[in-house]
């Protein structure tokens, strides 16, 4: 992820030459997908996966039934946006 960073200015001509996209920021964020949330039976085995996911600089810890949720969301927008 330091070598995007570090190398921001080359990643964002590549990305316009090839995809006609403008990038304003290259901060790359690393995620791990692990287990779904109704495998935490406990408090604290949800308590202790919150606190290990937020205490990673630049990588998000998440169950897949999160990632899900959020695509979802995702899509929910995207037609909104298409629609309006």
């Amino acid at each position: 992820m330091e070598l995007i960073a570090s190398q921001a200015a080359q990643v964002r001509t590549f990305v316009k030459d090839s995809y006609n996209l403008e990038l304003k920021v290259v901060r790359p964020r690393g995620f791990i997908l692990a287990g779904n949330s109704v495998e935490f039976l406990t408090q604290k085995q949800r308590d202790d996966f919150r606190l290990l996911s937020h205490g990673l600089k630049n990588v998000m810890v998440i169950t897949y039934d999160e990632l899900l949720v959020r695509l979802e969301n995702h899509v929910r927008v995207l037609e909104a946006y298409r629609s309006a």
